[in-house]
Order: C-alpha cells, then sequence, then structure tokens
C-alpha cells in the first residue's frame, strides 16, 4: 500500500522499560497516522523514547542511557526523506500485518520491540525481540533508530533524476561508507537558516562491474545570504539502494560503487557499497 506524501503524517515512539511505554502517546483519532514502538531488555536496561510527526524527530522519554532531553528536536526531515520513511514503512508490510502481535523471546540480553501502527482506524502490531523478528520488521526498526541519530535514508530516484530538488553550492571534503551508512563531510556558506541536504540515487545502474550508480548531493539553502563558511558531517542509511539492488538483481553478497558528487557540479568521488 502506497500513500501520498502530502498527507502523510508519521509519528513514531521508540520506548525502553516500563516506565517509557507509560508515558508514550495513545492511538491517534481516526485519519491520522502513528507508529509506536516499545523497546525493553538489553544487558544496559535502556529507556527512552522519541517520536517522528510531520518530519520533526522529537526527543519524548529519556529514563536511562540517553543522549537527548525531553522535547529536544533530533532531526527534521526534508520533504524527500518523508517519503523515502514512508517508503520503508510499505517495504516492510507492516501496513497489512496479520500475523501474531508477539514472536516471543529469544534470550534476555535483546531488545524487545512491540510496534503498533494505527491509520484511519486500523491497528496492526508486531512485537518480539530482534532474533525473532521476521527480517522486515528488523530493517525497519534499524531504519528508525538510525533516524534518531541524524541519519536519514537516501532517497531513491533513479526515474526522475533530480528533477525538483535544489542544486545550491555545496563542496565535498571527503566521502566514506561505513556500515551501511554513506557519511560525507561537506561545507557551504550560510549560517543564518537551517539547509536541507538529501543523498539522492539518481542515475541507472551502470552496468560495469562492479555496478555503479550515481548519487547527488542535492543542497536547498533556503535563501541564506549569510556568508559563515559551515561544515557538516552528514550521514544517510543505504538501505533502501540495498533494496532497489535486490530487486533488480536478486539477493546474495554484492558490492556497488557510488559516485558522489555535489548536485551543483564538482568532483566525483567513488565509494563501495559492499552488503
Amino acid at each position: 500500500m502506497m500513500r501520498n506524501l502530502p498527507t502523510l503524517a508519521l509519528a513514531l515512539v521508540l520506548a525502553a522499560g516500563s516506565a517509557g511505554c507509560d508515558d508514550a502517546p495513545t492511538a491517534p483519532a481516526a485519519g491520522d497516522e502513528r507508529i509506536e514502538v516499545e523497546v525493553t531488555g538489553g544487558i544496559a536496561a535502556v529507556d527512552y523514547a522519541y517520536r517522528v510527526d510531520g518530519g520533526s524527530v522529537t526527543g519524548i522519554v529519556c529514563q536511562r542511557l540517553c543522549d537527548f532531553a525531553p522535547g529536544d528536536t533530533l532531526w527534521i526531515l526534508t520533504p524527500a526523506q518523508r517519503l523515502a520513511l514512508a517508503g520503508a514503512v510499505d517495504s516492510s508490510g507492516l501496513p497489512a500485518w496479520t500475523g501474531p502481535e508477539d514472536s516471543g523471546t529469544q534470550c534476555c540480553d535483546q531488545f524487545h520491540y512491540r510496534v503498533t501502527w494505527s491509520w484511519e482506524g486500523r491497528v496492526r502490531t508486531f512485537g518480539g525481540t530482534e532474533g525473532l523478528l521476521p527480517e522486515p520488521f528488523r530493517e525497519l526498526v534499524r531504519t528508525l533508530q538510525l533516524l534518531r541519530r541524524a541519519t536519514p535514508p537516501l532517497v531513491l530516484s533513479q526515474d526522475t533524476g533530480l528533477q525538483g530538488f535544489a542544486a545550491d553550492a555545496l563542496q565535498l571534503h571527503d566521502v566514506r561508507v561505513e556500515g551501511g551508512v554513506l557519511e560525507v563531510d561537506a561545507g557551504w556558506s550560510g549560517g543564518c537558516t537551517a539547509h536541507d541536504v538529501d543523498a539522492v540515487a539518481w542515475t541507472g545502474w551502470m552496468e560495469s562491474w562492479p555496478v555503479q550508480i550515481g548519487v547527488a548531493l542535492t543542497h536547498d539553502a533556503h535563501g541564506d545570504a549569510c556568508k559563515a563558511l559551515v561544515r557538516r558531517t552528514l550521514r544517510f542509511d543505504l538501505e533502501p539502494l540495498r533494496r532497489a539492488y535486490v530487486e533488480a538483481y536478486g539477493s546474495g553478497s554484492a558490492t556497488l560503487v557510488l559516485r558522489v558528487g555535489a548536485a551543483a557540479g564538482g568532483d566525483v568521488r567513488a565509494v563501495s557499497f559492499a552488503f
């Protein structure tokens, strides 16, 4: 099931420990969309919660081992990142899930997740320790955990390319892949407003060996005319690209070469993504 971005309103809460669960929001009214995730267990007994609502990631509960305070804004998704996140939810199969509500507990040192999805009066729930969750649900939880750490999903735009994306000036200093995450040291001038940067896979598959694909760093400065030199390390989850590769070429281990450059032009850096 695919949903229309303008009406998308995701709200996700990840909580660990029963105290955090008590503070989690209740199911929304019909017509709203919300995902709530409770996380318990683990050797460290972490206890925290956060929410994604209208594109804003906000800390909600921090009982134990958290790097935020309740009310902190942890990340603001761009419109393209919101659409990519909606795609990850749909790809997991959660909106159509009719399986058991809990897959059980495998071991006391693993986190236990309970996820409840609500939309237009319908509710879907799954739960279980990470070792027992179906793979699509494990991937969704990974996507959400990365988002909490300011690592949004890469955007797929192989059909329309860079149409509709901004291409303000941006300089690449270094590019690397670590643990399925694209890390980019980038810089621009500004300093007076928040800037949006997306990593966009915008070319088709280049049938070399290994297969290559172009990834553009699009940049929207929102008219920021300030001249301060800003430098940031940006991180993007490559899971959407891995799934697209599997759909095109089949499952199994593989290596992709990402040709990363700024949408505004300049040098292109080649980095390998193995999975």
